[in-house]
């Protein structure tokens, strides 16, 4: 359908012509609106996301005001469409701010050949992982006490879910959301089960393996213990910058990647404080985290959050707040800041332009949790101080 126009489009997506299934598909819905019975218009601005069960999108659900979303289209089949029909009726009980809020679903074409779109909130920021990343590129690793806001924020999310009865099982950086204004919400619940679902409702390793627990390795039915699990792998991997559980996993086969994932699991890996310079009890809290055995983990998402909270504010330190983490990750991104870390890395200490002089201290003021012996630090990837404002001159 190379060179099809906008209206055909249209109406090839709504009476089941089209394939979410061609590579083409999803980049030549950009930019076009689809009505919905003449009452709702939805909007494509670009594709944000792809993967088994669909593509997701940016832009706006227009119903007399138009409002931000995110929309996530399934594949044209049976099974897609039915599992993203459950995401949005499980995300859909979910109603806390630490939570993507899932706000509709669509069901579109002929009843024998339908897709499905949901609705959701736009967050509008980076995940976790890209978070991780950036810092990566540039030798440093995000401060412990801002990942601390980001897990205290998240364990709000997880414990909500679970409240709900709603098991996520696919706990992991891409799924934890940083959006305006240091926002942290919990997202993609394609994945979910209800805690009362048996093994023949759910599908066996559902997951991603470099962050399953112990019992979804082993094909057994998971619960919130489980998510917990994941949640420390996550923990463990955005300070390091390593998965412990995929470090010595070389094969491409998915029965050897668990079954070395499965090793790793039964034999430990290195605490966290063993690995990177870290405070005993932020490795302690993961090291629970991450107990082979259910019984042994936190029982509650809760309980890790409010040991998180302790660990952030207790012994008369300086806490952070969602602006601050906002302000932290605005000074990365400030132009000449890369090429400045570098140049601290290598020991030199010249004071770079007013500019970035400028920002620095705007941040020192607002980010209070990261000014060490009167510095404001950034932390290398060994946990080690990188004073942004020791100047030689």
């Amino acid at each position: 359908m190379a060179g099809v126009n906008d209206e055909t489009l249209l109406v090839s997506v709504k009476e089941g012509l089209w394939t979410a299934n061609d590579p083409s598909f999803a980049d030549k819905l950009v930019g076009k609106t689809m009505d919905l019975k003449g009452v709702i218009q939805l909007k494509f601005d670009e594709v944000i996301g792809s993967g088994g069960m669909g593509v997701v999108y940016r832009g706006k659900e227009i119903s007399g005001i138009s409002k931000p979303r995110a929309f996530k289209m399934s594949r044209r089949s049976s099974e897609s469409l039915e599992d993203l029909a459950r995401e949005a009726e499980l995300a859909g009980t979910l109603t806390l701010p630490e939570v993507v809020s899932t706000e509709q679903l669509y069901r579109v074409g002929p009843e024998n050949n339908q897709i499905a779109i949901i609705s959701m909130e736009d967050v509008n920021g980076p995940d976790l992982q890209k978070i991780v990343q950036t810092h990566s590129k540039m030798r440093i690793r995000i401060p412990e006490k801002l990942l601390g806001l980001i897990v205290y924020a998240s364990s709000i999310g997880i414990q909500h879910a679970h409240d709900k009865k709603v098991i996520h099982r696919d706990i992991k950086p891409p799924n934890i959301l940083v959006g305006e204004n240091g926002n942290i919400k919990i997202g993609d619940f394609g994945l979910s089960i209800l805690q009362s679902d048996g093994l023949e409702q759910i599908r066996e390793y559902a997951g991603t393996p470099g962050y399953m627990s112990p019992e979804q390795v082993r094909g057994e039915v998971p619960d919130n213990r489980s998510d917990i699990y994941s949640f420390g792998v996550t923990i463990y991997s955005s300070l390091t910058g390593e998965n412990p559980l995929t470090a010595g996993v070389t094969s491409k086969k998915i029965t050897e990647i668990l079954s070395g994932i499965g090793h790793a699991q039964e034999h430990g890996f290195p605490d966290l404080k063993d690995v990177t310079i870290v405070g005993e009890e932020l490795s302690d809290i993961v090291a629970k985290s991450l107990k082979f055995g259910r019984s042994q983990r936190y029982q509650c998402a809760e309980d890790l959050g409010q040991d998180m909270l302790k660990y952030m504010y207790d012994g008369g330190g300086v806490g952070v707040t969602k602006p601050a983490l906002q302000k932290y990750l605005d000074l990365l991104g400030v132009q000449g800041m890369p090429n400045y870390i570098r140049q601290l890395q290598t020991g030199n200490r010249t004071k770079p332009p007013k500019a970035l002089v400028k920002k620095i201290e705007e941040a020192k003021v607002k980010v209070g949790a990261l000014v060490k012996n009167d510095y404001f630090c950034l932390e290398n990837l060994d946990g080690s101080l990188l004073p942004l404002d020791n100047y030689s001159n």
